[in-house]
């Protein structure tokens, strides 16, 4: 192959079974097979684009005419300029599959075309004297072909079969915000210098700061009266786009100065309250995700920051849960994000923003969701959970597998990347066990249930046994509280979010609850022994808590198809019988003497929905589904899921009373509460110690 201050032998006809393969910067090119392979995989190309595209490179930079690539190309039959226009424009988006460029496709005018390399390699092109550019003698431009087949067979052999890439390593880690309150949401500068994150006692109070990852104190740069998260920095470092939240409100997306200036407002969200915002390389856009109206799924959107519009970047299928935590590569073309297929079922998305084209780099059920990019834009570090145990997995976006680089002892959260191959992790540390209050004496609460773990959705028996879902570092699994105190394991589960509600049975002898099985959601009855009765796989994409018949004899829970939420039923000794109900719109439901009631999905209140639905509450929110419960002739609800000092409201199930209040419940974790029906006292999910913290972790390629 030769450089574009030559040329090379042109045949009469492009024959691509004889032409020979080259190389344009990291572009293999194999005009045979019709195949282009770079950086993210290969790409098969059309015949007569490939033809076009061996004519240019073999010009070696000279000029090429539109009669001549009819000649050579389509053999000089008369063709539309669409025709050539349209090989032209698509071998232009070859060109972009690399980043910078490693070629261009000039058009000269009233003349044609030419190609010019941009990058800097050197060239493998078969080498000919710079006379004609044409030449009528086919078999000249065979032997000239086959004189380079060694040496270009060479470069495609070793392209298609390269020795083993280096991997990426983690050299050293260190913790670099460690305070007793909630540090997330880490942002690396553009220069690899300062650390934004956000910071604050609980997730209603926090702010924005920095942090000089050489050392010193940090710098408060927010000041609102609402809460502040998601840091994201601008391209040139000088300014900080973040989220506020402001209850009952959509999001919004602020900006300023740094290291200080003034805070304002840019736009907000359309629906959501939170959200995670990535900053744009040209520094005219955000990227974030959001619902465009309640009740649809999640979607990247992009906020154009000059006119203040927004438009959707991804598209989810229907019957899924939508897109979340959109991350962008340093050179700014590749978007990362994770599309939530239903319970604990998720896809890696590449979203390519050049070809407005996307792919699934994975599949699985492990990935949380946090991102972050190696300098080279060529990798994605994702945080990975294999049952109890966390990892942080470095995935090739072109061919190759992922694979560790760190194993964690302790929960992680999301994922930063920035200058100088760093990463920063949010570092875990949460307990949560089951208090017990008795309303109404106002007696202070005590702990029934405590271990170095969490303990949550706990659910009182006629007898006052409490079924709860409990998970360690070690183990994860549905667990018995006895009246008398004494805890036990009744299942084990592979995962504390294989999970959900465990529900008791009218006569109180078996236990239903949504869990996982395969990749499929699924409803799993056992009994109080642990057997299990029955499983219940659902065909759809996802599943909430289910409740039981009033005679026992079968199970209703929640499901979401492509067509939306509505209510199924499946009686346990016909499991395989699913049957909807007809109720649509309805995500969570409880069942009582006969009547059901339920939450819709993505707004506030609980509704009799059976025959006509009644609205009876105004709350609670719909983002935790077990903050409500039904005991007696009332539902009682949680007032205000994310304050930690969350009250307790009771209404009558008839609806048409006011909403009372219960009690207060100190240090409410959101994982859900039970009333023991022996006496009233309410059983709830308390943090007895939370924790978050953010760890540097230092990378290096071997």
């Amino acid at each position: 192959m030769m450089d574009v201050a030559g040329t090379s032998v042109i045949p009469d006809e492009i024959v691509l079974a004889r032409a020979a393969p080259f190389v344009l910067g990291r572009l293999q090119v194999s005009p045979a097979i019709r195949q282009v392979i770079g950086p993210d995989g290969s790409e098969t190309i059309e015949p007569r684009v490939m033809q076009v595209f061996v004519h240019l490179f073999l010009a070696g930079g000279n000029v090429v005419s539109r009669d001549d690539l009819i000649a050579t190309c389509w053999g000089g039959r008369i063709v539309g300029e669409d025709a050539i226009n349209r090989c032209i424009a698509r071998i232009r988006r070859i060109a972009e599959r690399d980043s910078p460029p490693p070629f261009s496709v000039e058009t000269v005018a009233r003349v044609g075309y030419r190609l010019k390399r941009l990058d800097d390699a050197p060239s493998t092109a078969p080498v000919a004297p710079p006379s004609p550019v044409r030449s009528r003698r086919y078999g000249r431009w065979i032997a000239a072909a086959f004189g380079v087949s060694a040496v270009a067979a060479g470069g495609a052999w070793l392209w298609l079969h390269p020795a083993t890439p280096p991997r990426w390593t983690v050299t050293r880690s260190e913790i670099i915000v460690g305070t007793p309150f909630y540090d997330r949401h880490a942002a690396i500068s553009p220069d690899g210098t300062t650390l934004a994150y956000s910071s604050g006692a609980d997730v209603t109070v926090r702010k924005i700061f920095l942090q000089r990852l050489s050392g010193g104190s940090p710098l408060r740069l927010t000041n609102g009266a609402h809460d502040d998260f998601s840091p994201a920095w601008s391209p040139d470092g000088s300014r900080l786009a973040y989220v506020t939240y402001k209850e009952g409100e959509p999001c919004r997306l602020m900006v300023t100065q740094v290291p200080a200036g003034y805070e304002r407002e840019l736009g907000r969200c359309q629906t959501n309250d939170r959200t995670h915002i990535e900053w744009s390389r040209t520094g005219n856009a955000l990227y974030f995700n959001d619902r465009s109206a309640p009740g649809n799924a999640p979607q990247i959107m992009r906020f154009d920051m000059a006119t203040g519009k927004t438009e959707a970047v991804s598209h989810p299928p229907p019957g899924g849960n939508g897109d979340a935590e959109p991350s962008l590569s340093p050179d700014g073309r590749w978007l990362s994000f994770v599309r939530e297929g239903g319970r604990n079922i998720r896809e890696r998305i590449l979203y390519d923003l050049k070809r407005d084209t996307e792919r699934v780099m994975f599949r699985g059920s492990d990935d949380t969701g946090a991102t972050g990019w190696s300098q080279d834009s060529q990798t994605v570090f994702t945080i990975a959970k294999d049952g109890n145990e966390y990892e942080i997995r470095a995935n090739p976006i072109g061919a190759g597998g992922g694979y560790q680089i760190y194993p964690s002892p302790v929960a992680l959260g999301r994922l930063a990347s920035g200058g100088k191959n760093l990463l920063v992790a949010e570092v875990e540390a949460h307990t949560i066990n089951l208090m017990r209050l008795s309303p109404p004496d106002g007696a202070q609460p005590q702990f029934v249930f405590r271990l170095k773990g969490s303990a949550v959705t706990p659910a009182a028996r006629a007898d006052g046994t409490i079924a709860m879902t409990v998970a360690d570092t070690r183990s994860a699994g549905i667990w018995l509280l006895s009246p008398g105190g004494t805890a036990s394991q009744l299942i084990a589960l592979q995962d504390d979010a294989q999970s959900g509600e465990p529900r008791w049975s009218p006569d109180g002898n078996r236990i239903a609850f949504d869990t996982v099985v395969g990749d499929k959601p699924a409803i799993r009855i056992v009994n109080a022994a642990g057997a299990n009765v029955a499983t219940i796989k659902f065909q759809g994409t996802t599943i909430c808590a289910p409740d039981w018949d009033r005679d026992g004899r079968a199970v209703i829970f929640p499901g979401k198809t492509a067509q939306g939420w509505q209510i199924w039923r499946a009686e346990i000794d016909h499991p395989g019988e699913i049957k909807a109900l007809g109720y649509r719109g309805w995500k969570y439901i409880r069942t009582h003497k006969g009547v059901l009631y339920g939450m819709k999905d993505n707004e506030p209140g609980i509704w009799a929905i059976s025959k006509t639905p009644q609205r009876i509450t105004a709350q609670p929110a719909p983002d935790l589904p077990n903050n409500w419960t039904i005991a007696g002739d009332d539902i009682v609800y949680v007032s205000d899921a994310v304050n930690y000092t969350a009250k307790l409201m009771a209404v009558s199930i008839a609806g048409g009373s006011p909403p009372r209040p219960v009690a207060a419940m100190p240090h409410y974790a959101g994982g859900g509460f039970t009333i023991d029906p022996r006496d009233n006292s309410v059983v709830f999910a308390s943090y007895v110690s939370g924790d978050s913290d953010l760890q540097l972790l230092h990378l290096e390629q071997k």
